[in-house]
């Protein structure tokens, strides 16, 4: 059976090479290519993290990136099992410039279809490109869209029945996915697995509480008002470099945040990605980066908001029985009337009662708490086994 195969074809620079590379090159460059070989409904390309497979309905989700063009390599009758024995031979390591997505293309083309493969001014043009003042002007932008493909977006769901989504590094763990055992398909996932294994879109079914909760919980006040500046700083100035870039080495950096491992968490989850050997943070603005860093801003706010606000004692059950009281002794009534037109001494009455339901707790209504999920009380066994029975209703 013969199968069809194309080449989708993106543009890293997102428009700026075609608008100036005639001006600073001398002639027309139509785009900067990102490839992937498309065939079976999915889409293979290599990139800084290794060989990827994305179904092609959300590879454009997954790249951050609108396909430029796709163009008909031809016909294959090589299977499915037969590509996946040659991706497994590996390829060189990842370069910019001998070693890209554009040249591994090339090569899957001619394993799949033989031919001329990949158009040839693909695969010289980076190195052409990098070589002149363009390729400096595109560096930021071109950086950006490399990134982009050396992540995976996945559903986080916890046996506590939340869910997160998140887009984290191939080069990520699942050790960094969470502390609790991990299930994926049915299956339990080392710690050391890395997530370029797993499908973009797809889901892990974590066997414990939220993380996001896990890891705040771990941290000091002080740190999460610190991280709650930091997420509304870039929120208040997205187009501020500044408040998008942290200085790691930074002694008041350190100290507040970059001491604590959870804390980092946090800034990662929300979005901040490490450079220059961990010196640096910075999150690269894009429309993709907007809910995860909302979404952590409002779980810091959240957590803050729990410690440092008590909530109101609920009189509800005393002032009932009160009623019932008042019902039954005429003279009782009388005082309640005298009481209702002072409102001092119904405010002190109201203090009254709150510190007599707290000397009595029988006059205390059921605490909520009292009636835990039966999951808050699961043993890590039994947390496993209703992740693992979660991630195969996924299927």
């Amino acid at each position: 059976m013969v199968n069809k195969v194309e080449l989708a074809v993106y543009d890293l620079s997102l428009g700026l090479a075609s608008k100036l590379s005639e001006s600073v090159l001398g002639k027309k460059v139509e785009l900067v290519p990102h490839t992937g070989i498309r065939v079976w409904g999915i889409e293979y390309f290599f990139g800084g993290d290794g060989i990827r497979r994305v179904a092609v309905s959300q590879i454009e989700a997954t790249l951050g990136l609108k396909v430029s063009k796709v163009l008909d390599l031809g016909e294959t009758n090589k299977s499915k099992q037969e590509l996946e024995e040659f991706l497994r031979k590996g390829t060189e390591p990842y370069d910019l410039v001998t070693n890209n997505c554009n040249h591994w293309s090339n090569a899957c083309a001619l394993f799949l279809v033989g031919g001329e493969g990949v158009p040839r001014w693909m695969l010289d043009l980076p190195k052409e490109l990098l070589a002149s003042p363009l390729g400096k002007l595109l560096e930021p932008v071109l950086g950006q869209s490399q990134q982009r493909l050396s992540t995976v977006s996945l559903t986080l769901r916890f046996t506590d029945g939340t869910s997160e989504e998140a887009r984290l590094p191939t080069s990520a763990t699942v050790a960094d996915v969470s502390e609790h055992r991990v299930v994926y398909m049915g299956k339990v996932l080392s710690p050391e697995t890395k997530l370029q294994t797993i499908a973009d879109g797809g889901t892990l079914v974590v066997a414990g509480p939220s993380s996001a909760g896990t890891v705040l919980s771990s941290l000091d006040l002080p740190v999460l008002k610190t991280l709650s500046k930091i997420c509304g700083n870039v929120i208040a100035n997205p187009t501020n470099e500044k408040y998008r870039t942290l200085k790691g080495d930074n002694p008041t950096f350190q100290r507040k945040v970059g001491k604590h491992a959870a804390a980092i968490k946090v800034l990662e989850r929300a979005g901040f990605g490490k450079k220059e050997n961990d010196r640096i943070f910075v999150l690269e603005p894009s429309a993709a980066a907007w809910e995860p860093l909302n979404k952590t801003k409002h779980a810091i706010d959240a957590e803050i908001a729990k410690r440092t606000s008590s909530p109101p004692q609920d009189t509800t059950n005393l002032l009932a029985q009160l009623g019932d009281l008042v019902s039954q002794n005429p003279n009782l009534a009388a005082m309640m009337q005298s009481v209702s037109q002072n409102p001092e001494l119904a405010t002190a009455m109201q203090t009254a009662a709150g510190q007599l339901m707290a000397a009595n707790p029988s006059l205390q209504p059921p605490s909520s708490n009292q009636n835990n999920n039966s999951e808050d009380q699961m043993t890590e066994d039994e947390a496993l086994m209703e992740a693992i029975r979660r991630s195969l209703r996924e299927q």
